[in-house]
């Protein structure tokens, strides 16, 4: 299902209320799923990825979202929060919070798909 996204941390830290109302969304698939790979604690973890919306095989729009929790929904939409893996420094993985604040588009009024600020 197609949404409009608009991250709502910088390299997590949250973004003020103004930067996120006036942030360009990017419009894509939704996707939650279950991430089997790379799991040493054998438990599936939840991920939320922003797909494009019209070639399968391209890359995700944002840094994947590590176990995501629906934080508030509302009429007009509903934010998602979870962690953004950064690879390793110094053998620590750095992990950073992120949230997405998801809007539905309807199929019709997708002509920003992909867009970016």
């Amino acid at each position: 299902m197609l949404f409009a996204v608009v991250q709502t941390h910088r390299k997590g830290v949250r973004l003020s209320r103004e930067e996120i109302q006036t942030a360009t969304p990017v419009v894509g698939n939704l996707m939650l799923s279950d991430w089997l790979q790379g799991n040493a604690s054998n438990r599936a973890i939840r991920v939320a990825k922003l797909m494009h919306p019209t070639v399968e095989y391209h890359p995700t729009l944002f840094q994947t979202i590590f176990d995501p929790v629906l934080v508030r929904m509302t009429k007009v939409g509903f934010l998602i929060v979870g962690t953004e893996n950064h690879g390793e420094i110094g053998g620590a993985c750095i992990e950073c919070v992120q949230g997405w604040w998801c809007r539905a588009v309807a199929e019709s009024s997708a002509h920003t798909v992909g867009s970016q600020r």
